[in-house]
Parts: structure tokens; sequence; C-alpha cells
């Protein structure tokens, strides 16, 4: 027993090598560096070219890499993940690897943890070029950075775990590609949305997978100001016009009420301080850790248990 679990381990990790191997010698591997590449110049760069530069404070500088960080844990299961079965049917080599004296499971084990490993240490190179950046830019780090990319590594294993799945269904590399993304990206949002109606939608992987960054105390500051000002603003309508300006255009059009009786009309008829009122209560609260951790564990397990059932039934 103890030597059959030893060497389907052994035969596991030197699938996972090749697998690997694989990924860094293929056309995916420049794919998403060029946009992980792109991603990281824009946040890193733009602001010289198009302002002043990067934030000085810590927090306004960190949120704008941990908003991205998610797309990244994305795109590792959409070009990674999505193709490690797949891609053995659809070239044929499935035929030389079945006849080797390998096992099924040590061959599903080893793609599924080659697609996961390269996603998590690209995660990991992203976050601590966020923390150099950091570092150089606003002189300090966010102390939650760190807790975010463990919450980037439970994301990245819950998708991996749907993209394996997609692809031992499928029977095209592309197609397993284009689904993946659309699934991750798309469908289960859109389903949590609908749940979020009428239920509790915690379970949903797109919202235990966004505390990723709600899980910083620093960006749920920034997060919740941007909230409160644009609240505040809502229910004072007065303070998106110039008064004097705005009165002379329309008293050229005949009207010859005050300004205080036309932000009276324009409250009244668009409400906008039930709409202000209604944003408001959109701050976000420091997160349960231990249950989204749960919910990513059991996602990314049920998800796996899934594509290898689905793995050993399936006929070359």
């Amino acid at each position: 027993m103890a030597n059959g679990v030893q060497e389907t381990a052994r035969q596991s990790i030197v699938v996972m090598k090749n697998e690997i191997r694989k990924f860094f010698s293929g056309k995916r591997m420049m794919v998403f560096l060029l946009l992980m590449g792109a991603i990281l110049f824009i946040l890193t760069f733009a602001p010289y070219i198009v302002g002043s530069g990067l934030s000085k404070d810590v927090g306004q500088l960190t949120s704008n890499y941990l908003m991205m960080s998610s797309f990244i844990v994305l795109m590792g299961a959409t070009l990674f993940a999505s193709i490690s079965i797949v891609s053995e049917y659809e070239e044929r080599t499935a035929l030389i690897i079945f006849t080797r004296p390998i096992r099924k499971i040590s061959i599903f084990v080893g793609k599924m943890l080659a697609s996961l490993a390269v996603t998590i240490g690209f995660v990991a190179l992203y976050y601590i070029f966020t923390a150099v950046v950091s570092l150089i830019a606003a002189g300090g780090i966010d102390p939650d950075l760190w807790v975010s990319m463990g919450m980037a590594f439970m994301y990245a294993f819950a998708t991996t775990g749907i993209a394996v799945l997609i692809s031992t269904i499928l029977k095209k590399a592309s197609t397993a590609t284009i689904i993946t993304f659309v699934v991750l990206l798309a469908v289960l949002p859109a389903l949590s949305l609908v749940l979020n109606m009428s239920m509790d939608a915690s379970w949903m992987i797109d919202q235990a997978g966004g505390t990723i960054t709600s899980c910083s105390e620093m960006y749920r500051d920034v997060t919740n100001a941007s909230i409160q000002s644009i609240a505040m603003a809502l229910q004072d309508p007065s303070q998106f016009f110039d008064m004097q300006q705005l009165m002379a255009l329309l008293s050229q059009n005949g009207f010859t009420g005050t300004f205080e009786q036309l932000v009276g009309i324009a409250t009244q008829c668009l409400n906008t301080t039930q709409i202000g009122q209604y944003i408001e209560s959109m701050t976000l609260d420091a997160p349960d850790l231990a249950y989204n951790i749960a919910v990513l564990a059991v996602w990314g397990l049920v998800s796996m248990a899934a594509a290898f059932v689905m793995f050993l039934r399936r006929e070359f």
C-alpha cells in the first residue's frame, strides 16, 4: 500500500515536471507573460506618462494592483489548466501516455499540480513586484498584502479545479480555453448576481474570490472613502453644477425660479438622495477569511473530484 502511494507520487512529480517544461516552451506562456507584463507596465508606468506618477499613499497604490490580481489568477487557469487534459486527446499524445506503465491518477494529479504551480508561481511574482513598487514609491507595504496573496492562491486552487473539469469534458483545447474564460469571468458572476437577489450567495466562487481585495484594510478604506464621496455628492446635487452659469443659461430660456427651487425639482425627479443612500450602503466590511477559504477549498476539491471521475471514464 505504502509502495503504491509512493510510486503514484513519484509518477505524479515526473508528469508535473514534464508538463511545466511543456508550458514554458509553448506559446501560451508567451501570451501569459505578455499580458502580465502589459498589466504591470500600465499600473506602474502609465501614471508617470499621464500624470504626476504613482501615489505616495500605500493604500491607494496597493489597491490599484490588488484590483488586477484576480485577473492574473483567471489568466493562469484559462491558459494552462484549461488545456491540461484535453490537449492530450486533441494532439493524440494520449495514445502514447496511456500505453506506458503509468497510472491515470498520476497523470491527472501531475497535470493538475503543474497548472496550479505555474499559476501560483506567477501570482507570487506579481505580489512581490507589488511589494517592491510600494516600498520604493510609497515607502511602505500594506500589512495585509500577504493575506491577499494567500487568498489569491486559494482562488487559483478553485479556478484550476473548474478549468481542469472543463478540460476533461471538451475535445478541443481552444474551445476549452474560451469556455473556461467565459465561465469564470461572466457565467458564474452572472449566476451569483441572480442568486444574490433572493438568497445568500456568499458561497459562490466569485464572491469568495472577492476577498482577494477586500481582505486588505487599506483597500477597504480607499474604496469606502470613494463610495462615501459619491454618495455625498448625489445627496447634494448642487455640487454637480456651476450655479451662476446654469442659472444664466436657464434664464435665457425663460426659467424664472431660483437655483434652490431647481435643485428641489431635480432631487424629486431623480431621487438622488435615495440613490446616494443606496450607494452609501455598499461600503465594504472586513470579510470572514476562514469561511471564504473554506468556500474556495470546496469549489476546488469538488471540481477536481468531478474532473478525475470524468477523466477515468473518458476514452480516447
